[in-house]
This record gives structure tokens, sequence and C-alpha cells, in this order.
């Protein structure tokens, strides 16, 4: 009787645990596509020239150039093909992609013929960007940008605490998926362009200088994206939290002597950033020159590869784009 009652229970844990596992994978469900399209086939397979494809309803918005060079040299850093640009491409991207905005309601569709990297012969190759343009809770307008670009970076972190896109993965084809997709943000303010990835903080410029054990960096752009200050602003409070903090500094020993370095050296890059985005190329110049002449070693923390990053992406719209 005991053996019965010991088969009959063994049986029973048998079932229930059968009934919640099928429970649990009725409840895995996968998330709806955030959009789908009809995929267009290329018939150039070298073309890497960006083209609209749906035609829609213009808005009157324009930007200034440097802001506008500025999201576009972040958004290729993030495709993670910015070195291999050249001006003319470059100029392609910024036109196609971060100018002519839609209005709201409409949809403005751009096709990258051949992006993907994927050596899987079933994979889309194009990119598909959806440009909309939204509305926050706070009545603030920005523009939303989806792809079907997989992201590749959000918790490994390769090389910079953000997030690349993944090019040598296959896109799906005719819809973007609900989870892995690459969304960005263009906000903006006045007559400034302000991209965002879906990772913060972004590889834009910092905004306030904090100390953190050694001197550190908070990169938050939220005060100018929010409209709480401006460009302006932020290069003005730059100079004065740079000047007093190596005023005050007292290093004891080269740790945080090469630690109030780099301080100084991504600052400038910062007023170089912000003055290239305001439109003040001489300046911007000036001061990442300045960031160049001081020597010393990059950190290899996350603001430290943000610094890098930084640097980059000013040599490139200095060196290569200029105004």
């Amino acid at each position: 009787m005991k053996r019965i009652f010991f088969v009959v229970f063994i049986l029973g844990i048998i079932f229930l645990g059968g009934c919640a596992g099928t429970s649990s994978k009725k409840e895995i469900v996968p998330l709806p596509p955030r959009r789908v399209f009809e995929s267009i086939e290329i018939v150039d397979n070298v073309s890497t020239t960006p083209f609209i494809v749906r035609d829609f309803i213009r808005g009157n918005n324009t930007f200034q150039q440097g802001s506008v060079n500025f999201a576009t040299a972040l958004f290729l850093a993030d495709l993670g093909i910015l070195a291999e640009i050249t001006k003319e491409q470059f100029e392609i991207f910024s036109s196609v992609i971060f100018s002519e905005f839609p209005q709201k309601g409409q949809v403005k569709e751009i096709v990258i013929p051949n992006l993907s990297r994927s050596s899987d012969s079933d994979a889309e190759r194009n990119a598909y960007l959806f440009v909309t343009r939204q509305q926050n809770s706070e009545g603030r307008y920005f523009y939303l940008l989806e792809t079907n670009i997989p992201i590749s970076g959000i918790y490994d972190r390769p090389y910079y605490d953000g997030y690349v896109m993944n090019l040598n993965r296959g896109f799906l084809k005719n819809e973007i998926p609900g989870s892995w997709t690459a969304i960005m943000f263009l906000h903006y303010v006045d007559n400034n362009l302000f991209y965002r990835g879906i990772a913060y903080p972004s590889k834009s410029a910092p905004l306030i200088i904090t100390e953190r054990g050694e001197l550190g960096l908070d990169v938050s752009m939220n005060a100018v994206i929010s409209g709480l200050s401006t460009v302006t602003e932020v290069r003005n409070k730059l100079r004065e939290t740079v000047a007093e903090a190596v005023r005050v500094a007292e290093p004891e020993n080269q740790q945080e002597f090469d630690s109030i370095r780099r301080l100084e050296q991504f600052t400038y890059l910062s007023l170089s950033a912000y003055s290239y985005i305001d439109g003040i190329f001489y300046e911007a110049k000036n001061y990442f020159l300045r960031s160049e002449e001081i020597t010393v070693e990059i950190s290899t923390s996350p603001w430290g590869r943000r610094q890098q990053e930084l640097r980059n992406i000013m040599n490139f719209l200095l060196n290569t784009i200029g105004k």
C-alpha cells in the first residue's frame, strides 16, 4: 500500500511539473515586431549610398550644420564605420538621414543598401531606418529612429559603456524585432540637433564635472536636451569648472597628477565638441589642438573609453569634414 502511495505521489509530482512547464512555456510570448515593412531588392550589390524609399510630408525644421554633422558622426560611430567613411559619403548620410524630417503622423523610410556584413546568404542585406516625429509627456517634440540593425554591445560593452550596432549579423527580413532592435532619438533645442542612442550615457560630450575619488566626469546631456540649459551655458560651465578644478588640485603622486591632466584633456575635447555643435568652428579647432598638446595616457575606465571615442569623432569632424 505504501509502495502504491509512493508511486502515485511521484506521478503526481511529474504531472504537476509537466503542467507547470507547459504553463510557463505558454507565458513566453515573443514580443511583437516594432514595425513590419517590405524588403526592397537592391540590384547594385556594391551600393553604399543611402536613399529614401517612401515619400512623406516634410516638416520645416532646419538645424545648425555643426549639430547635424556631430549627430551624423555619432550615428556612424555607432554603426562602427566612421573611420572608413569619406567626406562625400558623410555628406550623403548627413543630408539623407539628418535633414528633411517628417511632420507628425508621417514616416520617413530610409534604406542603406547592403549594409549587412553577414555571411548568411538568406539574411537581409539592407538597413532600414524609420524616422517619426514624437512628443514626450512634457510636450517636447523629438524624432524617433527605428531600425532593423541589431544591437551588439549594451551588456558586454566592447569598447565604451554604450552600445554599437552589429553589422556582422543578419538583419531580419520584413520586420524590426521587438527586443534587440536599435532605437535612437533625435532631440532638438532651438536650432541644435542632438543624437542619442538607446544606452545612456552616449558618446557625446560631458556636461558636469564631479569628483569621485579621482576626478571623473558625468556625461549626461539631459540638461541641454530638456531645455534646462543651452550649449553656450554648458561651454561656460565647463570652462569655469575645469579651471577651478585644476587651480585647487594638489596632486600628491603621479596617479593624481595624471588624473588632473586627463580631466583637462577631456574637457578641452568636450569644449571642442560643444563649439562645433554651435557652429563656432575656429574655437572647436583651437580646443581640440589644446587637448592634443596634453601628453597623458588615456584611462582604461569607462569615461576614458568615452574620451577616446570623443577624440576620434572630433578628429574626424575637424580634419575630414571641416565646417
